[in-house]
């Protein structure tokens, strides 16, 4: 049976797990795959892994042999599950594994900018401190979380760790979401600790009442740049914006204007519109903005949660004839 790896970042390919479960394919292993290469890489195999690789239905109807897709991420969005479930291809994904490593970049982002960790220390590496006689050396104000207002976009499995956080930092929570109560979970939380949580009325209410706001949905057609100059006006000012979910959600160019005349105080991100970064992206060069290399997801738990889930997948497949965490 073959198995072809479309990309292979973040796979941990020396754990002794992924060498056992190898043995047993005709593999073939590739760093990373374009569109153009897609169907070439793939002819033979049974069974294909991917990250951020697109697999179309136009790269599957040249692949008949293909029986099983494997996305090593939690999003399902670069694969047409319609035409896989309408072709008995099985689809897997790995949930939640990468839960902790986001909320715990999210507040990364979030103490630095209140604390404003980062400049002082390059103004230290600069010898601000060391040239000063005071014992202590202050020349940009920071903040306290607590009583801040934090707002949520999504309360999926991400969303609702970075709101359990967010309270026991005494933070209130305003959650955008889908879902019309609360889980019992999140108001157990609120009632052990000096923070509190309720959802917006609407997005109005929502945008108006937030010190911060922090995106962990889906991007689809409906919220596609959902942060732009509209929304951002409605906002207050010298708001935080967070955002670990998808790149597609922020009007970049918005964005910078809002930086600019300071309306949005400060901008985090661990993805942008287009990745990898393009140089004449608008808001990569701002000094209030604050982006990671989409890396959230890639502390070492994480990885090796992933890692292992894929290979139980396949495991199970191997033995069953379907993967475990079916989508």
């Amino acid at each position: 049976m073959k198995l072809t790896i479309l990309t292979d970042i973040g796979l941990k390919l020396d754990l002794p797990e992924w060498k056992e479960i190898l043995s047993e394919f005709d593999v073939d292993i590739y760093h990373d795959t374009t569109p153009d290469l897609v169907v070439e890489r793939s002819e033979g195999a049974e069974i294909l892994l991917t990250n951020k690789v697109v697999i179309t239905p136009e790269h599957l109807k040249q692949l008949p042999e293909v029986k099983y897709i494997i996305m090593a991420s939690t999003g399902t969005n670069v694969v047409d599950l319609n035409y896989c479930h309408a072709n008995n291809i099985w689809c897997s994904n790995v949930p939640a594994y990468s839960t902790n490593s986001v909320a715990q970049l999210v507040f990364s982002h979030i103490l630095n900018i209140y604390t404003r960790a980062e400049h002082y220390s390059q103004k230290n590496r600069k010898g601000a401190w060391s040239s000063t006689t005071d014992f202590c050396y202050a020349d940009s104000p920071i903040y306290e979380l607590t009583d801040k207002t934090i707002g949520i976009v999504g309360l999926g499995a991400i969303g609702q760790r970075v709101a359990k956080i967010a309270m026991a930092f005494g933070m209130n929570v305003v959650a955008l979401s889908s879902k019309a109560t609360l889980p019992d979970s999140l108001l157990a939380v609120a009632d052990n600790t000096a923070g509190s949580i309720r959802v917006a009325k609407d997005k109005d209410d929502f945008y108006s009442s937030c010190d911060i706001i922090t995106l962990h949905c889906p991007l689809s057609e409906n919220n596609a740049k959902m942060i732009n100059a509209a929304s951002i006006e409605k906002m207050k000012e010298g708001v935080i914006i967070v955002n670990t979910a998808r790149g597609g959600l922020i009007d970049e160019a918005d964005m910078r204007k809002a930086l600019d005349s300071g309306k949005v105080g400060a901008f985090a991100a661990d993805v942008i519109s287009v990745e990898p970064a393009q140089k004449d992206n608008p808001i990569m060069d701002h000094p209030n903005a604050f982006i990671t290399p989409h890396n959230a997801w890639m502390s070492e738990e994480a990885l090796y949660r992933l890692n292992i889930t894929i290979i139980n997948n396949i495991k199970t497949y191997l033995k069953t004839g379907e993967p475990i965490n079916k989508v």
